[in-house]
C-alpha cells in the first residue's frame, strides 16, 4: 500500500523549541478546516520535554537521534540505548507507518532554513522556498540533500529516516522537509551563523516571545499551507 496523501506536520520533537509548537496550534485553529486537503497535526511530539522546557526527553535522550538511520551510541546528543529505544519516536514511527504520510514538515529552531532529506524531498522543499516572497526568505536558506549520503552533523534524526531509510509497500518514500525556524527573523540568514546564536534566540524569546511568533508567522503559514496543498 502506497502514501495515503495525508501531509503530516510535527513540532516540539525539542521540548524546549516551544514556537513551533505554539505556530502549529495557531496553523491548526486558523487553517486546518480550510487547507482542502488532509492534513494531520501533531504540536507536541515530546510532551516530557515540553513541560519540562528541556531538549531530551524525561529519559534525559534526544528524540531526533534515536531513529535507526545512521543511530551512534557516541551522538554528541544523547540517543539511548538503541534505535527506537524511546516511547515517544516509537510513537512517532507507529503513526507514520499506519498514516503513511505522503509529505512532512517538523518545525525546529534555529538555523534558518528548509532542509530536504532524500531526493523525492527536493521538489517539495523547492515549492515551500516558492511559496516564500522575496522578504519572507531573508532569513532562511534552502538546502537539499538529495544524495544518499548520511549526514554526520543528524546521526540517527527523524528526517535521515523518513527520507533515506523509510519505503512504503509500493516502493515510495514520503517527501520531508526540516524546517527550522530563524535565530532572529529581523536580519538576513548569515553563513556561518553566529556562535551561540540558539542562546541568543532563548534570550529574545524570554523577552518577547509574541514579537517573534508575529514576525516569524507569515512566512511559516505561507509555507505550511504550500505543505498541505503541494502533490509531486
Amino acid at each position: 500500500m502506497g502514501p495515503s496523501g495525508v501531509t503530516l506536520l510535527l513540532g516540539g520533537i525539542h521540548g524546549d523549541e516551544a514556537a513551533g509548537v505554539l505556530l502549529l496550534e495557531r496553523f491548526a485553529e486558523e487553517w486546518l478546516g480550510r487547507v482542502g486537503t488532509p492534513t494531520a497535526i501533531i504540536a507536541v511530539c515530546n510532551p516530557d520535554g515540553y513541560e519540562r522546557r528541556t531538549r531530551k526527553n524525561a529519559r534525559g535522550v534526544d528524540l531526533n537521534r534515536n531513529f535507526p538511520r545512521a543511530w551512534r551510541v557516541d551522538s554528541a546528543e544523547p540517543s539511548g540505548g538503541e534505535p527506537w529505544s524511546e516511547p515517544e519516536s516509537v510513537a512517532l514511527r507507529d503513526v507514520i507507518l499506519r498514516w503513511k504520510p505522503r509529505n512532512i514538515v517538523t518545525l525546529h529552531w534555529a538555523l534558518g532554513e528548509l532542509d530536504s532529506d532524500g531526493p523525492q524531498s527536493s521538489v517539495f522543499a523547492q515549492a515551500l522556498w516558492d511559496a516564500l516572497g522575496e522578504e519572507d526568505r531573508r532569513p532562511y536558506r534552502l538546502r537539499l540533500s538529495p544524495q544518499e549520503a548520511v549526514s554526520a552533523e543528524c546521526p540517527g534524526s527523524l528526517g535521515q529516516w523518513c527520507g533515506h531509510d523509510l519505503r512504503y509497500a509500493d516502493g515510495s518514500a514520503p517527501s520531508i522537509v526540516t524546517l527550522e525556524l530563524p535565530y532572529d527573523p529581523a536580519v538576513a540568514r548569515p553563513d556561518p551563523l553566529p556562535e551561540g546564536h540558539l542562546g541568543e534566540l532563548h534570550r529574545r524569546w524570554e523577552l518577547d516571545a509574541r514579537g517573534y511568533l508575529e514576525a516569524v508567522e507569515p512566512g511559516v503559514f505561507k509555507m505550511l499551507l504550500a505543505a498541505c496543498r503541494f502533490s509531486s
